[in-house]
């Protein structure tokens, strides 16, 4: 395969945005209880969200490929690149084997991979363009968390709910936020949306045990990464033009990895969080080659 066809193959699928999906899992299962050494039960169920994620934005890039003529002619389906029946039949075999490899887990894995998949489909297929999408978007983050959580055959409890509550919160402020990126304009969107995303981040120190060690150590982290979060959400909306929102995007779609080390920490321990932190590694390499919207 040519190196140009790759290339194209990589922007279909948005790589950098991959160990986003890879982050959740991972944070997921650490906060649960589960351990780095168990890899039988994590990395399937990594593997499974990764590919569950790149066949959702192959779809969506199916289903706005009219829309993405117009405003986005490199995208590529518009450009010829890839044809958008060969984009569908890839976003086809990811989701079956998306659908497949938790088997080897357990089966409330797949059942869990299963509704997740569903609720990518209603995403790409059906409310994307209403006002829905933000919050369905937000739940198929909370399921990433949740087929992590599950592996440990704990019952979602409070703890889980709310860590999945607040991630989905987190998720849904910035697709808001990414709405009609490419197009200026849209100054109190930007500055709602990025004030309560800072605040879903800020939420994860109601997390935190009574007792952590490195309790003053997290909340230094939360605090510094919502305030950043909320000072590039203010500053993309003092001049709303594509060029600002696309990078704070950039970032905040970056901070995804941050916020579930964050939450793996409060789940284990700092050594959880930096495992999930490595993640960030290939995503800002590989956003230096690939836009990540």
């Amino acid at each position: 395969m040519k190196a140009t066809t790759l290339r194209a193959y990589a922007e279909l699928v948005r790589l950098p945005n991959l160990p986003t999906a890879a982050a959740d899992v991972l944070a997921g299962f650490l906060f649960a209880g589960g351990q780095l050494g168990e890899f039988v039960q994590w990395i399937p169920l990594v593997v499974s969200s990764v590919l569950l994620y790149a066949g959702g934005v192959a779809l969506n890039d199916v289903c706005d490929a009219p829309q993405d003529a117009a405003s986005r002619p490199n995208r590529p389906l518009p450009s010829g690149r890839i044809a958008r029946s060969t984009a569908f039949r890839l976003a086809l075999l990811l989701f079956l084997a998306g659908l497949a490899i938790p088997a080897v887990v357990s089966w409330s894995s797949v059942w869990t991979a299963l509704v997740l998949l569903a609720a990518i489909l209603l995403y790409d297929a059906v409310l994307k363009l209403t006002p829905f999408a933000p919050l369905v978007m937000g739940c198929c983050r909370a399921l990433n968390l949740a087929l992590g959580m599950l592996a440990t055959d704990t019952p979602l409890g409070g703890d889980q709910l709310a860590a999945m509550l607040l991630l989905a919160a987190y998720i849904a402020c910035i697709t808001v936020f990414a709405r009609r990126e490419e197009s200026a304009g849209g100054p109190w969107r930007l500055r709602l949306s990025s004030l309560v995303a800072s605040a879903a981040v800020l939420a994860v120190m109601s997390l935190i045990p009574t007792g952590l060690p490195t309790q003053t150590l997290l909340i230094g982290a939360a605090v510094s990464l919502s305030l950043f979060i909320c000072f590039l959400g203010q500053w993309a909306a003092f001049h709303p033009v594509p060029e600002r929102k696309q990078l704070a995007m950039k970032f905040f779609l970056s901070a995804i990895i941050a916020l579930d080390a964050m939450i793996a920490w409060t789940g284990s321990d700092m050594r959880a969080a930096a495992a999930v932190s490595c993640l960030i590694l290939p995503t800002l390499l590989l956003s230096r080659a690939f836009r990540m919207t």
